[in-house]
């Protein structure tokens, strides 16, 4: 729970009870993302006594006889968003732009816990033998395909992926399931671009030794890249896109911006006569609800576990929640995704890593 600007401590709250829509999840692991680590950081008392966290999964402890799709000891991924279901945009299957929602860890309390109530449109049954470490991973990774879908029609088409944290790092093998090619991923922290190459990136370029869009216009002849999607927020990343870009091509719009985006007459320019098109990425939900792009992650989770496993490099115990944070604040040490661990049940092959990294893709930096 957060009770103060930067700071959380593991507190005892009651097992929640479940509304009449709802179901009671015992949670059993909750990634971390950055907008946790935002909310964590403001000085907001908005977020005060609010237990965090959104990308979580579990096993249903209470569905009632009502929702027949849902059995005791079930394995879930929980849908964060809850939408009105009234306004326009939901009519049209625009969650994601609902006018009067809800959100799991930030409009209340989060899977950061021992127990979740949840309405029980917003669970995923997993299929069987996935890993529920593993499959918090879906979240971010709808994420991903959502930002690309913005996009149109990936395959066969150059996609390049500026950042590669963890949503970048999960566009680059969005993109590549998707049939993307080439794929190339930037970022200036060797280690993601070490794990971009485990994903079956085509290229990588190191932002702090070459100029990515010279690297991305060399690859492609000349042409510039059809696709380009922004996980940095950098507005040195984003004025790249335009200059990278080949003509008609889509830029989209991801990462979280924290500084003002200037707009030379020169890149005006590009973006008329090579009649680009910008857009942003929101959320990851569409019709039916919660949409294909999670069916698509859940798909893609449980075919290829062992490969998306490496993303996760840190995992804690809930007792640890502290230190969990701490480090994705602090940035101390170099990280990919950090989970929190609640609990032992079904899908969980082992223990807690006490903060330990969990795999490794060469040295960290």
């Amino acid at each position: 729970m957060k009770v103060a600007p930067g700071s959380v401590s593991v507190t005892e709250m009651e097992v929640p009870a479940p509304g009449e829509d709802e179901v009671l999840v015992r949670v059993r692991a909750c990634g971390i993302c950055g907008s946790d680590a935002f909310r964590l950081a403001s000085r907001s008392p908005r977020w005060d006594n609010l237990v965090p966290g959104h990308e979580c999964t579990g096993e249903v402890i209470d569905a009632g006889a009502r929702f027949r799709d849902l059995t005791p000891g079930d394995p879930v991924v929980v849908i964060p968003l809850i939408p009105c279901h009234r306004c326009s945009y939901c009519a049209a299957g625009d969650y994601g732009l609902c006018e009067s929602y809800s959100f799991i860890g930030s409009r209340r309390h989060g899977g950061m816990a021992e127990y979740l109530s949840v309405p029980a449109k917003n669970l995923v049954r997993l299929p069987e033998g996935v890993d529920l470490i593993t499959a918090t991973l879906v979240e971010p990774l709808s994420v991903a395909f959502h930002a690309l879908r913005k996009a149109g029609d990936v395959s066969g088409k150059s996609v390049v992926v500026l950042g590669s944290g963890a949503i970048g790092l999960l566009t680059v093998y969005a993109a590549r399931v998707l049939g993307a090619c080439p794929v190339i991923a930037t970022d200036k922290v060797g280690k993601r671009l070490r794990f971009a190459k485990l994903l079956g990136v085509d290229q990588v370029v190191d932002v702090s030794a070459a100029e990515a869009s010279e690297v991305v216009l060399e690859r492609t002849s000349g042409r510039g890249a059809d696709v380009i999607v922004d996980c940095s927020g950098s507005a040195l990343a984003q004025s790249r896109a335009l200059r990278m870009a080949a003509k008609r091509g889509r830029i989209v719009l991801v990462g979280t911006p924290h500084e003002d985006l200037v707009l030379s007459p020169d890149l005006v320019d590009q973006v008329m006569r090579k009649e680009l098109s910008l857009t942003g990425a929101w959320m990851s939900y569409g019709t039916p609800f919660p949409g294909l792009e999670w069916a698509q992650a859940v798909e893609y989770v449980a075919r290829d576990q062992e490969r998306l496993r490496s993303l996760i490099t840190h995992r804690f115990s809930l007792e640890e929640a502290p230190q969990a944070f701490d480090l994705v604040l602090g940035r101390k040490d170099s990280f990919i995704k950090v989970v929190v661990e609640i609990g032992h049940g079904r899908g969980s092959s082992e223990g807690p890593t006490q903060g330990r990294e969990s795999v490794n893709a060469g040295p960290v930096e």
